[in-house]
């Protein structure tokens, strides 16, 4: 069962349009994200490499604090988008689970075990939910990390726009190069809902030598909290036959 997420309340998220700086846009989410207690979503992401070169992944989240999680992940597919829906359907390849003791990363023939179970290092997997876990894994804390470190961070409003019929404010965040964007310039435009704070699409673009590199383009539907999260979710059981590997984490 799930139920819609929580209004944060006051003057800045009503349905009405209301000037607010970028940077307290990314703070609400912030707020928003930590203190939900279960979270779900669904994720659709258009990778594009180039102007006649793209390729569709398709994703969902379940996550449950302290550091419960269960996110699938399909393997980027070439084909039209139905035909690549329809294949990710039958086929997640990629999985993170953890029932709060045991953290697995499951390839479908091999798998391994993460030894490392804080919320920390969950947080820095889940990039469905990012601030789920830890207001240190949220875009506000990566922005903040960024300019404390040097980097050039230039943030601007959008204004608004529906995705999947939820309005949303846009902000847009170009990071300059530096360490919190791997050494590459990255532009990175969110589209936060207006009433619950939360993402609901985010574009990622790398800026290399001011030319653009590829995109990635990832879409949220199905967004809720649920109020009763089945503990049998996050129980591991691997494939028959699969092959575990060692890991060093």
């Amino acid at each position: 069962m799930s139920v819609l997420l929580p209004l944060l309340g006051g003057s800045l998220l009503s349905g009405q349009a209301t000037k607010v700086e970028p940077m307290e846009l990314l703070r609400l989410n912030q707020e928003a994200m930590f203190a939900l207690k279960t979270f779900h979503a669904d994720a659709e992401t258009k990778w594009i490499v180039s102007k006649t070169k793209s390729a569709w992944e398709f994703g969902t989240v379940t996550a449950e604090k302290p550091n419960k999680i269960l996110t699938r992940s399909s393997e980027p597919s070439p084909l039209p988008y139905a035909n690549a829906k329809a294949l990710a359907s039958k086929d997640r390849t990629y999985t993170y689970i953890c029932d709060g003791s045991n953290l697995y990363i499951d390839k479908g023939r091999t798998f391994e075990k993460i030894h490392d179970v804080r919320a920390s290092r969950i947080g820095m997997l889940a990039r469905l939910c990012n601030g789920f876990y830890t207001k240190d894994s949220s875009i506000y804390a990566r922005v903040r990390y960024a300019k404390a470190g040097g980097s050039k961070v230039q943030l601007r409003y959008e204004g608004a726009e529906k995705v999947e019929s939820v309005l949303c404010d846009k902000v847009e965040v170009l990071f300059g190069p530096g360490k919190a964007s791997g050494g590459r310039a990255e532009e990175n435009t969110y589209y936060i809902g207006r009433e619950d704070r939360i993402v609901r699409r985010q574009i990622v673009r790398d800026v290399m030598s001011g030319r653009p590199g590829y995109a990635r383009d990832t879409i949220f539907t199905n967004v809720s909290s649920p109020k009763i999260v089945k503990g049998t979710i996050f129980i591991f059981k691997p494939a028959k036959g699969a092959a575990f590997v060692p890991s060093s984490n």
